[in-house]
């Protein structure tokens, strides 16, 4: 893959992101016996633009723009716009600056739980020639993403169903 071919990925290093009204995916499960947490939108209004998310069988979770800008992911961490799973804002790891070209970063998905899931994006880090793919759209039914546990120098894109550790 040519790094340098790349473009800029217009939903990382942006001066400040839009704090917009996200869709709505209300739980279908909500209401259930046992249920446990948000049922509605409406639940959610301890932060910005407060949506309610199935999170296992029988609970449910607020979710929220994180940040507006930067500033406010804190020390090493950028501002992603409408990158999590209902297209709020959310504080990104920031494996680029001064390291690579910004044009040569991209966002990658994160592992989680014991299974090492794919669990939506958690940093940016640089393309390089070496990666495997561009985008999910190169991988069929798997996701594109930064592989830490690659045998090159630096992790590389590859396509992963579940991230190896």
């Amino acid at each position: 893959m040519d790094a340098g071919a790349l473009e800029a990925d217009p939903r990382i290093f942006q001066p400040s992101c839009e704090l917009v009204a996200r869709p709505s995916s209300p739980p279908p499960a909500a209401g259930q016996p046992g249920w446990s947490g948000c049922e509605r939108d409406e639940d959610c209004m301890e932060g910005r633009a407060g949506r309610c998310l199935q999170d296992g069988p029988i609970a449910g979770t607020c979710t929220y723009h994180e940040c507006e800008t930067d500033a406010d992911c804190g020390e090493g961490s950028i501002c992603g716009c409408a990158i999590g799973p209902l297209e709020q804002n959310v504080c990104l790891v920031d494996r680029c600056t001064g390291v690579c070209e910004r044009e040569a970063c991209a966002v990658s998905a994160g592992c989680d739980g014991e299974l090492g899931l794919i669990y939506g994006a958690n940093d940016v880090a640089c393309r390089t020639p070496a990666d495997e793919c561009a985008s999910d759209a190169d991988c069929d039914s798997q996701v594109c993403t930064r592989n830490p546990s690659s045998v090159e120098t630096l992790p590389r894109f590859e396509c992963v169903g579940v991230c190896v550790r």
